[in-house]
């Protein structure tokens, strides 16, 4: 679950970055705050601040005499501003240079000087409290300009860890928001994900080694090669249902296949299904509200846990199976409940035969010949299929490295089956 949570958290991401950067947020927020540190007040309304949302280029009604707009349209701050955009990010030194040099052109002053940026700041500054501030700062400077400089630049950086605050909210509510609207477009149902993953031991087994293959690259995909890698686990998400429409089976267990190759499924709706459904969406949407980050660090450190214990002995490790399918079942199982794949090739490679020759049919007889149960007879090659194929390879003196070769499918076929 943590793995299909990272997946998915990385797409939401995406698209929340992309809707920050169309409409300015960080810049926006900046903005606020700018306003609200040099002019004095709150934020503005719920209506105000959804109209900065929802409208790229709306920006805020200055008052009179404002210094969050002098400093807006300071030459230094308008430089870093493309096509009217307010920048992301100010830096601290350019930020209070800026002001102070504001301050020096209200006092009509050709030399900057505390002097000047005391009077300016009194006969200037119409918030209370933003003058109570410069003021104190003032104060503090002892009629030194750089001191003064430094006392700014730690009141603007506490000023941004706020904005920083805002932002993050912010950034919560539009990813729960995101995540619930792909859960529903995707049908990533957690529950029904949950059952799905405690039934069926192949299916948990693909995507435990599918977790064990993440890593810092996953991290710079993009959406379409993320949807890639969510479909390879062959995960019940998507539509139509299995909520809603159950597949068919036959009394062998098999589903039943209709004659376009596709699983045939239920006719009639299953309208119970619909509220844990919904439910399902809802904790989904809540786990990607948590972002990729989260998710990534999470998977590592269990990851980790389900590594540690004791290490297999070497022995036991390059013990060859006995001739009998029995064996091969057994140690082949061994080796999965183990994590002992030594040179077992990465979940998801494939070499050219495998490739172009082989339809998830021939992979289903193959797991058949295999003797893997009916249940986990899934048409993937899967680790419980590719720790089978190594033990057979070992057996005969192959490379096992769990890729399938014409001779050994031939072998597989003729000689492990009864």
């Amino acid at each position: 679950l943590v793995l299909v949570y990272l997946l998915f958290s990385l797409i939401t991401t995406v698209i929340q970055e992309y809707i920050a950067s169309f409409f300015n947020r960080r810049g926006k927020l900046m903005e606020e705050a700018l306003v609200s540190l040099l002019d004095g007040g709150r934020r503005g309304s719920l209506w105000g601040r959804l109209k900065s949302f929802f409208l790229p280029g709306y920006r805020m009604n200055y008052r009179e005499g404002s210094l969050a707009k002098d400093i807006f349209n300071h030459g230094s701050i308008w430089g870093l501003m493309r096509d009217d955009r307010l920048p992301s990010y100010l830096p601290v030194d350019l930020f209070a240079s800026a002001l102070m040099d504001v301050f020096r052109t209200r006092a009509r002053d050709k030399v900057l000087s505390v002097e000047g940026i005391s009077e300016a700041v009194k006969l200037t500054v119409h918030s209370g409290t933003t003058r109570q501030a410069l003021e104190a700062m003032i104060s503090r400077s002892g009629g030194d300009i750089r001191k003064l400089q430094n006392d700014i630049e730690s009141w603007y950086s506490h000023a941004m860890d706020r904005v920083t605050g805002w932002y993050a909210r912010e950034v919560r509510v539009l990813l729960f928001i995101i995540g619930l609207l792909i859960a529903g477009v995707f049908n990533v149902d957690t529950f029904h994900l949950a059952n799905r993953l405690i039934s069926d031991s192949g299916l948990r087994s693909r995507t435990v080694v599918a977790a064990q293959a993440v890593g810092n690259d996953t991290l710079k995909k993009d959406a379409p090669d993320l949807m890639k890698d969510v479909a390879a686990l062959g995960l019940p998400i998507g539509w139509p249902a299995d909520q809603l429409y159950p597949l068919k089976y036959k009394n062998d267990g098999h589903t039943e296949i209709g004659n376009n190759g596709q699983p045939i499924r239920e006719i009639e709706l299953k309208y119970s299904a619909l509220i844990p459904m919904l439910a399902g969406w809802l904790v989904t949407a809540i786990a990607l509200s948590f972002g990729a980050t989260f998710w990534f660090d999470l998977l590592q450190n269990l990851l980790r846990v389900r590594g540690a214990g004791t290490k297999p002995s070497k022995n036991a490790e390059i013990k060859k199976a006995d001739s009998s399918t029995k064996d091969i079942s057994r140690e082949s199982s061994e080796n999965v409940e183990n994590g002992n794949l030594v040179g077992l090739a990465a979940y998801g490679s494939q070499n050219d035969f495998e490739k172009s020759r082989l339809t998830r049919f021939d992979i289903r007889d193959l797991q058949r010949a295999l003797k893997i149960p009916d249940l986990q007879v899934s048409g993937i090659l899967d680790e419980v299929t590719r720790a089978r194929i190594q033990a057979i390879q070992r057996q005969t003196g192959r490379t096992p490295d769990g890729l399938l070769t014409p001779d050994l499918a031939k072998h597989i076929l003729t000689s492990v089956s009864p």
